[in-house]
């Protein structure tokens, strides 16, 4: 009897407990991974790029794509708001649209000019999308961006879209920025904020009996808080990598008068910059020192000498990028925060509290670059 009443008991109790009626097969659910936003004639247009997760492990688990390629299905909404334009996809949607999984949002350059940031203090009222999301701006049609795939037919998670830091290690010119950081930055009086601008490359890559268009970041949009708005290519940014603390791996060519003499690798940024008042100016002292690698030695030139030229290199390629964001009225490397750091009071005084410039053709008083050839790969080191 005994026996017989703890089996009841447990019975009862177990009538109590909560099952899975709610549960639903990942099958059953879009899962969007990507999102572009767009704006026209008064109109939010957002493209969704939903991807299967079947497909994506299957994927991870063969170690390459199949032939038939990854499914990538794109949703195209439309509204006065932003939210009005998501709600729109639900018109169509076979499936429960979920958007936890959001890795990266794209905003045309025609939408971040118009609504910039409404759209970005929009997207932060939705609880699914996460601040760890990467953000990119786009002059290119967001359908095609969308559409693009990876090597080997890997799903488009294994790209520049949704995990571009691969890509920037080993070539870092213009870093990824993810979602909060943006926030952070152009939320500051002082900085000048950016986002990556990516575009569709068809022609370095091609399968044998056709092209394969592949992303690649062309370049980047600056806003300053002063309220100038530019996008520089990439071909104007080389030289603003070497005063971003977060480089990880960059190349440059040690040419003059038309002789290449090497080809280095450059790692290890430490850059200190110091604001000094001089009357009723400012001036920045910069120094910068980097560890280099070289692989490429194709001219014989003695090693103090091949440091010194590379080191001019790197300081003419930091004044043109500085000189480019002055010609479009931005402080590109953000001088004007140091002041504002080092002499809240100046800064407050000389930018008439963040509404003007500070910086101008001869702000950068002192710029000093240093670079040590830690690594000659199979090669002696040139003689001092």
């Amino acid at each position: 009897m005994k026996h017989y009443i703890q089996l009841m008991l447990l019975l009862l109790s177990a009538c109590t407990l909560s099952g899975c009626w709610n549960a639903s097969d990942i099958e059953h659910k879009g899962y969007v991974k990507a999102l572009g936003i767009d704006y026209k004639d008064g109109q939010y247009i957002v493209h969704a790029q939903l991807l299967k997760f079947s497909t994506i492990a299957k994927s991870d688990s063969s170690g390459g794509g199949g032939d038939s390629g990854p499914s990538i299905d794109l949703g195209k909404g439309q509204g006065r708001t932003l939210n009005l334009a998501t709600d729109d996809l639900y018109n169509t949607a076979q499936v429960t649209i979920a958007w936890g999984h959001l890795s990266s949002l794209i905003i045309s350059e025609q939408a971040l000019q118009a609504q910039g940031k409404s759209i970005i203090e929009m997207l932060n009222r939705y609880p699914d999308i996460r601040y760890n999301t990467w953000l990119y701006t786009t002059k290119e049609p967001i359908e095609s961006i969308l559409s693009t795939n990876s090597l080997f037919k890997l799903p488009p998670i294994f790209s520049i879209l949704h995990d571009p830091k691969p890509n920037y290690n080993q070539n870092s010119i213009i870093s990824p920025i993810l979602l909060f950081k943006y926030i952070a930055q152009y939320n500051e009086p002082a900085i000048t904020s950016f986002i990556p601008s990516l575009g569709v490359n068809k022609q370095q890559w091609k399968q044998p009996d056709k092209p394969l268009p592949l992303l690649m970041i062309k370049g980047a949009y600056f806003q300053s808080p002063t309220g100038k708005s530019v996008y520089l290519n990439r071909s104007k940014l080389f030289g603003y990598n070497w005063m971003q603390k977060e480089m990880k791996r960059a190349p440059l060519n040690v040419a003059r008068d038309g002789t290449e003499y090497a080809h280095l690798n450059i790692s290890d940024p430490k850059i200190k910059i110091k604001s000094i008042m001089k009357g009723n100016d400012v001036a920045f002292q910069i120094i910068a020192s980097y560890n280099g690698a070289m692989f490429e030695y194709n001219e014989p030139m003695p090693y103090h000498e091949m440091t010194q030229l590379a080191e001019e290199i790197i300081k003419k390629q930091i004044v043109n990028v500085y000189k480019e964001g002055l010609k479009n009225g931005i402080d590109i490397y953000n001088l004007g925060d140091v002041l504002r750091h080092d002499n809240l009071k100046q800064w407050k005084k000389l930018s008439n509290n963040g509404k003007t410039l500070i910086v101008h053709n001869k702000s950068i008083d002192k710029l000093e670059v240093k670079i040590n050839i830690t690594y000659n790969g199979k090669y002696k080191r040139i003689a001092s």
